[in-house]
């Protein structure tokens, strides 16, 4: 009888065995996929790194990257939406995730946030980046790793021997006067991206900036286009830039420049200065690395409408997860992040980039992995130069009172490049460029239903 239910007891186990599913008998295989438009061959170095080192610790889960470059992001992923084929993880700057929050696509990380960093001190530098990836709710949809600030870069060789220290330049005027020292013989004063696809817009922002010019209000986010202050600061911009422009001082073919070229003429020595992130150092360590110990970093100087600190733009990396209902795929990509944001592992990514990506986290600016790469070596005074100096003077168009419907969307659309563009290079008078940028902007907060008198308004 013993015998008999044993032998029933084991038909059952069997029975039941064949309905349990397949999560209980032995770990489920999890496959993700994130995006990034980190395209360079060192990002991607980085990243298979990461990944075979991730698996191998997970050999449960696989990771496959994609890697989408900036001029094609948005396009994307309104294509990945429409299909219901978004990726589980993407890499993104503050402007994208604002955009993907309002798509209603990626997922709170205030727990995982949270577990990372529990005292508040890894990320105690980072309250601005922080602050940017939160929503209107106030949940934070993204986690910054690093940060990207726009300085002017130039040629520390070459003011010297005209006999100018670097940072004695403070306005236009100065700039003027150290562009004017050092162009010919083959160097071009300036150089920036004055492409369509996002450069130009963010060129005009930047140098707006420079002359004290918000585009929102920092207190209540309002609009200020229609203030005329505003407008004075952002036409003065404009025409400094058309004044280049017209004298030669930007390079031919400027109109269609995008990031990598003018880090590529940097590098080649052919250019005085760069409005730049930073790429040009990079750039220089892989095709010309005698031209690093010639370069050093400045803050923008200021314009003629202002005598406060020039206001600099600054992008932030983040990490964003997409929202799924799938328990095993969340608890996957929970395990990704907090890997990645292992110090070592946030250092090898930010040093892909020297300089460009500057780490937000103080375990990774105290890494060795970090310090200790040569050419994050080499500008360790640069980088603290920016932390100090610029970095507190730092916000995005769209973000000056905090996050908000638009910030993704004027990323997203190119009505502010159109109007700069129109005006640099095409004829059309000033007055009429300032309408065309203003008419966006207000069209814009027309249709996300954006107060003019600012969502923070008391």
């Amino acid at each position: 009888m013993k015998h008999l239910k044993s032998i029933a007891l084991v038909t059952a186990l069997c029975v039941l065995c064949t309905l349990l599913p397949a999560t209980v008998l032995a770990a489920e295989n999890v496959e993700l996929i994130f995006w990034t438009p980190l395209t360079s061959n060192a990002d991607k170095a980085v990243q298979e790194t990461l990944i075979d080192t991730f698996q191998k610790e997970n050999p449960d889960i696989s990771i496959t990257v994609e890697y989408v470059s900036h001029s094609d992001w948005y396009t994307r992923w309104m294509t990945a939406i429409m299909n219901d084929d978004c990726p589980d993880m993407c890499q993104l700057d503050q402007s994208e995730v604002s955009w993907l929050v309002a798509q209603d696509i990626i997922a709170p990380m205030d727990d995982l946030f949270a577990k990372m960093d529990p005292d508040g001190t890894d990320f105690a530098n980072a309250t601005a980046a922080v602050n940017s990836a939160r929503g209107g709710d106030g949940n934070l949809y993204g986690i910054p790793f690093s940060v990207n600030i726009n300085c002017l870069w130039t040629r520390q060789d070459l003011l010297e021997e005209a006999g100018i220290d670097p940072y004695s330049i403070k306005t236009w005027d100065d700039l003027d006067s150290a562009m004017a020292a050092i162009e010919g013989d083959g160097i071009t004063a300036m150089g920036m991206a004055l492409a369509r696809e996002q450069c130009a817009q963010q060129q005009l922002f930047i140098w707006s900036y420079a002359n004290g010019a918000y585009y929102f209000d920092p207190q209540t986010g309002a609009y200020l286009l229609n203030q005329e202050d505003t407008k004075v600061k952002i036409i003065e911009a404009m025409e400094y830039i058309k004044k280049l422009f017209d004298n030669g001082q930007l390079p031919s073919g400027v109109s269609n420049w995008k990031w990598a070229d003018y880090r590529t003429a940097m590098a080649n020595g052919e250019l005085g200065f760069t409005s730049s992130w930073g790429g040009d150092i990079g750039i220089a360590a892989e095709v010309n690395p005698d031209m690093l110990s010639n370069l050093c970093v400045i803050a923008h100087p200021t314009g003629p409408s202002t005598t406060d600190t020039a206001i600099h733009d600054f992008g932030g990396w983040y990490w964003s997860v997409t929202k799924t209902e799938d328990a095993a795929k969340q608890a996957a990509v929970e395990k990704w992040i907090e890997f990645v944001y292992q110090p070592d592992n946030v250092a090898l990514e930010t040093t892909a980039r020297p300089v460009y990506n500057i780490p937000v986290m103080q375990s990774v600016l105290e890494s060795p992995i970090f310090k200790n790469d040569p050419v994050t070596a080499m500008f360790l005074d640069d980088i603290s130069y920016i932390m100090e100096n610029i970095l507190p003077h730092c916000t995005r168009v769209g973000f000056e009172a905090g996050p908000s419907v638009l910030a993704g969307q004027i990323s997203a659309t190119l009505f502010a490049s159109d109007a700069f563009q129109a005006y640099l290079f095409n004829g059309m008078p000033i007055e009429e460029a300032y309408n065309m940028l203003d008419k966006g902007f207000q069209d814009l907060m027309v249709e996300y239903s954006y107060p003019i008198e600012g969502p923070y308004a008391k």
